[in-house]
């Protein structure tokens, strides 16, 4: 028989974290991670994947001055800049749906990636918007924003993240899903970090219409941002965003002297379509019946390895993309 355990205590605290995200669409819990402690592991498999990207992409003479071990920033800083940029894809626990039949380098699925998923800190600050019942939905990608003087000048997406809704990155089934972001700062992001900026109130609209564009990705068309006040978001590493599907938000430019890292992941209810369902997601947390968590590092790798397989030999037919570069405002 399911054990009910004991959810997240309500406190007054907390009760006006959650009426601010109701009236702004966002609110920020300040040290929710220890960043030395809590993504310690984390950073060390980073740091051995931009090892990797350094033989494969380094010349000779740029891997003789390859930084040291133990200073992943160093290593991220010299690869981004004899590069001329960070391909984020080795370090993402997901696949892109634009990339999906054609990556040819594999995602990140380290233990502690999926230690962080599923992180009792992370799913205490999630369960007060999504329930007791949470959903580990696989829209979920590490952030490597790389200061903006290292990027070539075509680099519209790598300089400064346009403004869009993570809505529009699902699909039409899941329209109905109340979906939250957590935007885990795994570095600090201030205002020159390129840290995240809002248009408080904007989620009250719904979706707005977006544009696909092949440099900059999914993004509301200029005009929608005319008459919205914004604002940045500046965090210290260990802090924590929850926003809605629906608020408008982007990056502002990393014009700091280091690489502003962060997890973007997504939760819901696990009884919810999640947008891709052609990706394996899992449940993170149930207070009902605790046996149906997923706390296997092994088989969420499985599911992974297994469902990249299946997409290579038989891609989806569509991304579920709804955009349509050809509409007025795309123009």
């Amino acid at each position: 028989m399911a054990v009910e355990t004991v959810p997240v205590e309500r406190t007054e605290e907390l009760e006006e974290k959650l009426a601010h995200f109701e009236r702004e669409g966002w609110v920020i819990f300040e040290d929710v991670f220890d960043p030395e402690r809590d993504f310690a592991a984390l950073f060390e498999d980073f740091e051995r994947i931009a090892d990797r990207l350094a033989d494969e992409e380094l010349t000779p003479e740029q891997l003789a001055e390859w930084p040291t071990d133990g200073d992943l920033q160093a290593k991220l800083m010299h690869l981004a800049e004899c590069a001329g940029g960070i391909d984020p894809s080795p370090f993402d626990p997901s696949i892109r749906p634009t990339t999906v039949a054609t990556a040819d380098r594999d995602p990140y699925l380290g233990k502690p990636a999926f230690d962080l998923l599923r992180h009792p800190k992370l799913l205490d600050v999630v369960e007060p918007f999504v329930g007791p019942e949470i959903y580990s939905c696989p829209i979920q990608h590490a952030r490597l924003k790389v200061p903006e003087r290292f990027l070539a000048p075509d680099d519209a997406l790598g300089r400064s993240t346009p403004w869009h809704q993570d809505h529009a990155v699902q699909s039409r089934e899941a329209d109905d899903t109340e979906m939250i972001t957590a935007w885990v700062a795994l570095s600090d992001a201030m205002a020159d970090d390129g840290c995240l900026k809002i248009a408080p109130g904007s989620h009250r609209q719904g979706l707005a219409q977006h544009c696909p564009n092949p440099s900059s990705g999914v993004h509301l068309p200029d005009g929608i941002m005319n008459n919205e006040r914004t604002q940045p978001l500046p965090v210290r590493a260990g802090s924590v965003i929850v926003f809605s599907r629906h608020l408008m938000h982007g990056a502002m430019p990393n014009l700091g002297n280091g690489v502003r890292m962060s997890l973007d992941l997504r939760y819901q209810h696990p009884d919810a379509p999640s947008g891709r369902g052609y990706l394996p997601g899992f449940i993170a947390r149930s207070r009902s019946n605790p046996s149906s968590e997923l706390r296997d590092h092994r088989e969420w790798r499985r599911r992974w390895l297994e469902t990249m397989d299946r997409l290579a030999a038989n891609p989806p037919a569509s991304t579920g993309l709804r955009w349509d570069i050809n509409h007025p405002l795309c123009a």
